[in-house]
């Protein structure tokens, strides 16, 4: 299913205000405490020596104290001045790096408009793409005309067989409808692709919202149910079978969360756990009312692949449970359904009534699409055609200079984790070896693929938006099924090169950076060592992490799914990272919802191990020399500044809320807080003292690595 947009959730917060502050946070007790630890006595101090370059002292607020209310520290000032505009529900250092982003490939489309590149090229289908996603005048006069063909098609199911038939169409439009489908590396033949059967098929965003009895949850669904009837009655639906609709289709929604919540928080955290390898046959005989055989051919997988592949399943328990809701729930429940999950994925792409609709229920969660065409246009664009826009992006705004000196930064900070797995006290020698064996089996890609897809099969004409968007998704989607059977093509980059992130794969054990990420305030060639190594350095040291955490841990330098812990190195391990997860189950971030810190853990000791690695080389990087202050603040203090500094933003309650209900990352705010906590190095560069909030006592401390 293809990842809806973040952006302002109408139950936003006050410009230049924040939902809690950090010390508040940290100590799980009302906002006002925090407060008392900034005075406000004194002004901000100004820009000065590298407030452009690294570490910027306009973002800061000195009249907090470092060691009680750190957050507010390194970025009280700009806190106070910030703004979120009326379609975002967040505004921090990422956002801003995706508009910068978007405005290079927004230029890179505008011009293909004007510059008449030869029909049929990728340059003309990259322009005509983006083209009729911004003819609004078109999307207004079609009104529903390009999902009614559909919906009269679905209104056409009266037979298993036909539900089956048009779950596999669905899913071909990338729809995730009733579960999810994949193809992924092997995790126990880390050379050969697989198919990936997952659990999916929601439209609000996680089983939690079909489960919590909160007023705010339940609020939420009552908007999403009233939104899904105001949706079918714009596409022709009469208003009493609309209602009904939506009653149906939510009530069958909430029977596939109650599967999904069945498999427990951890559902794919632990792989080994969760690796069962079945043949198509062996999964039809599980479903006696489902015929995956037939599901697959017409999804549009090869001839022979259900007469002779595997897949990965996820949980053959909930397959089981599926079957036994395709054989008791009526047609006209899974006919609702499939009309409620197709409208509204096409909803943002009609007219203006649909995208208001969809839009203004979504903010609930802080996920609406941007209300400005032009970047939901590029958004949409990037993500279905992102490695043929990659091209001329790489081109326009990715430089060699700063390729090679990240590749530099790789190799210092693989350095120092190299000798923290080689001294790791808990660690038997053992593990050890196995562990620095992964280690030196690294692949690192940086920037842009090393070979671009081929994009003449795919076909854009000059219709509505919404039947290019289908278009572009079914390319894809063959594309995909075309790996099934073949070995793994390790020339590619996860992520497109104009996407601002980074990433670990353990199937591959290779660590990504697309060219996105690569620019300031994350990544400035002429910002001081410490500003660099506190912003892009814990990002390095971050994805490096991955490879030895709660799930990287569990794949081998061939980045196979293998049991290579000695058994008293695994318990150490756990011991440590249990400590982790209460840390972190302690953090209060809106209303009553709390950090998940076993849903977190991986990207929390990624964090961990993230600050600690780039710390320590930077250390090693000035062993010897000149430590001078800059701007008042010494190399040590200015590492620990660009790391909150780059974890910078303003977040709605409900972008807040969303993030913890469905994200495996905790809000930016405590990934800052949580590290630091940890670290007797903080505790050092701003001499605080026992008892401040923001250090953990001694007893506490989580020492991984």
């Amino acid at each position: 299913m293809r990842p809806i947009e973040e952006a302002n959730g109408s139950a936003g917060i006050i410009p230049g205000q924040r939902a809690r502050t950090s010390a508040a946070a940290l100590l799980a007790v009302p906002a006002l405490i925090g407060v008392l630890f900034c005075t406000g006595e004194t002004h901000p101090v100004a820009a000065g020596d590298g407030a452009r370059h690294g570490v910027d002292r306009s973002y800061m607020d000195t009249t907090c104290a470092p060691c009680r209310a750190f957050y507010e520290y390194a970025n009280g000032a700009w806190i106070a001045r910030a703004r979120r505009t009326s379609d975002e529900a967040a505004s921090g250092v990422l956002d801003e790096l995706q508009r910068r982003s978007a405005d290079v490939v927004h230029a890179t489309l505008d011009s293909l408009g004007t510059s008449h590149p030869a029909p049929r090229s990728l340059g003309w289908k990259l322009g005509e793409f983006y083209g009729t996603c911004m003819d609004t005048a078109r999307a207004e006069r079609e009104g529903p005309s390009p999902v009614r063909a559909e919906l009269d098609r679905i209104d056409r199911v009266t037979s298993r067989s036909a539900l089956e038939a048009e779950v596999a169409r669905l899913n071909r439009m990338q729809l995730g409808v009733v579960f999810g489908f994949g193809v992924t590396a092997d995790p126990r033949h880390a050379d050969s692709t697989i198919g990936h059967l997952m659990a999916g098929g929601l439209g609000l965003p996680d089983a939690g919202y079909y489960t919590l009895e909160d007023s705010t949850t339940r609020h939420v669904r009552d908007a999403y149910r009233r939104m899904l009837d105001s949706l079918l009655v714009l596409a022709g639906t009469p208003p009493d079978r609309a209602a009904r609709e939506a009653t149906r289709a939510l009530a069958l929604e909430t029977s596939l969360a109650g599967l999904v919540a069945a498999g427990g928080p951890g559902l794919g955290r632990d792989p080994r756990a969760h690796y069962h390898k079945l043949t198509v046959r062996a999964l039809d005989s599980l479903t006696p009312h489902w015929s995956w055989t037939q599901y697959f051919l017409d999804l549009g997988a090869p001839a022979a692949f259900p007469a002779t592949a595997s897949l990965l399943v996820e949980q053959p328990e909930l397959v089981r449970s599926l079957d036994g809701l395709l054989a008791t729930v009526p047609l006209d429940s899974w006919r609702s359904y499939l009309r409620g999950q197709y409208i509204q994925s096409a909803a943002p792409w009609l007219g203006g009534a649909f995208r208001r609709t969809y839009s203004g229920t979504a903010a609930l969660m802080g996920m609406t699409p941007s209300a400005v065409r032009w970047r939901r246009c590029v958004s949409e664009t990037d993500q279905l055609l992102g490695n043929a826009l990659g091209q001329e992006y790489v081109r326009r705004a990715f430089t060699s200079g700063a390729k090679g000196r990240l590749v530099e930064m790789v190799h210092e900070i693989e350095g120092v984790l190299h000798d923290d797995l080689d001294t790791l006290p808990w660690m038997s020698a053992a593990t050890r070896r196995a562990a620095v064996a992964k280690l030196r089996h690294f692949t690192v890609k940086i920037g842009y693929p090393a070979r671009w897809p081929d994009y003449s099969a795919l076909v854009v004409r000059d219709t509505s938006f919404w039947t290019n968007v289908v278009a572009a998704s079914e390319f894809q989607t063959d594309a995909d099924l075309a790996k099934l059977g073949r070995a793994v093509d390790r020339s590619d980059l996860q992520y497109t090169p104009q996407t601002v992130d980074a990433y670990f794969n353990p199937r591959r054990n290779e660590v990504g950076f697309a060219a996105g990420v690569l620019q300031p305030p994350l990544f400035d060639s002429l910002a001081d060592d410490a500003s660099n190594y506190g912003a892009i350095g814990v990002v390095i040291g971050h994805e490096l992490t991955h490879a030895f955490d709660e799930q990287g841990r569990q794949y081998d330098s061939t980045a196979e799914l293998h049991d290579w812990w000695v058994p008293a190195d695994d318990s150490a391990f756990r011991r440590r990272a249990a400590l982790l997860v209460r840390q972190y189950d302690e953090y209060l971030v809106v209303d009553s919802l709390h950090i998940n810190g076993s849903r977190t853990l991986s990207e929390n000791l990624a964090d961990l191990g993230g600050v600690v690695l780039a710390y320590r080389a930077l250390e090693r990087k000035l062993a010897g020399r000149p430590r001078p202050a800059v701007g008042g603040f010494t190399p040590e203090q200015r590492f620990f500044i660009a790391y909150a500094q780059s974890r910078r933003g303003l977040f709605s309650p409900a972008y807040l809320r969303n993030k913890v209900l469905t994200n495996d990352h905790s809000p930016d705010e405590w990934r800052v807080l949580g590290p630091i906590a940890d670290m007797p190095e903080f505790a050092t560069a701003f001499h605080c003292r026992a008892g401040d909030p923001m250090i953990r006592p001694d007893s506490l401390r989580v020492r991984m690595w």
